[in-house]
């Protein structure tokens, strides 16, 4: 096995979660299929073997990227 880190499909896709909101009224409904869809191909994509070190950087990054996109969408004035 290598200690290179393999390249990871990423898990979250702004473009198609805009596409979703705009067919889906209810934005935090829409929210969490995306994170159930994740959790379901993180999940398979351990099944099958992949290396958890590559999943956990994958997960860290679905997160980072969806809390990015729920921050850019909303108007959070105080």
């Amino acid at each position: 096995m290598s200690d290179t880190p393999t390249a990871v499909a990423p898990l979250f896709d702004a473009e198609q979660m805009d596409q979703y909101l705009e067919e889906h009224d209810d934005a935090l409904s829409a929210y969490r299929h995306c994170i159930a869809t994740a959790e379901a191909g993180l999940e398979q994509r351990y099944r099958d073997g992949e290396d958890i070190a590559t999943l956990v950087r994958g997960r860290a990054t679905f997160v980072d990227g969806l809390l990015h996109h729920i921050w850019q969408r909303y108007d959070w004035q105080e």
